[in-house]
């Protein structure tokens, strides 16, 4: 969870391995891992999840594939796709 005011820790948990970590607390049922699949229904989730993320965080999609290498490498697609959507060619 995330506050905007500074608050005590109430523990801490060294974690050695993440991985295997998360592992263990998805077969105590703590968890749910959803893994990457490569079809076209979770590659269409995962493209609307990072457009919400794109606008509800106003990223600057004309500077950002420059800034930082994951826009770039990961998100490409999208951002020229949005950029396109945004040029003004839609309207009539």
């Amino acid at each position: 969870m995330v506050c905007d005011k500074e608050v005590a820790v109430q523990n801490e948990i060294i974690v050695v391995d993440l991985y295997e970590r998360l592992i263990q607390e998805e077969l105590l049922g703590n968890i749910k891992i959803y893994r990457y699949e490569f079809n076209d229904d979770y590659r269409k989730k995962i493209s609307a999840h990072v457009v919400d993320r794109f606008i509800r965080f106003d990223i600057d999609l004309h500077n950002c594939l420059e800034r930082d290498i994951r826009f770039s490498t990961h998100y490409k697609g999208i951002v020229e796709g949005l950029l396109n959507l945004m040029d003004g060619h839609l309207l009539k």
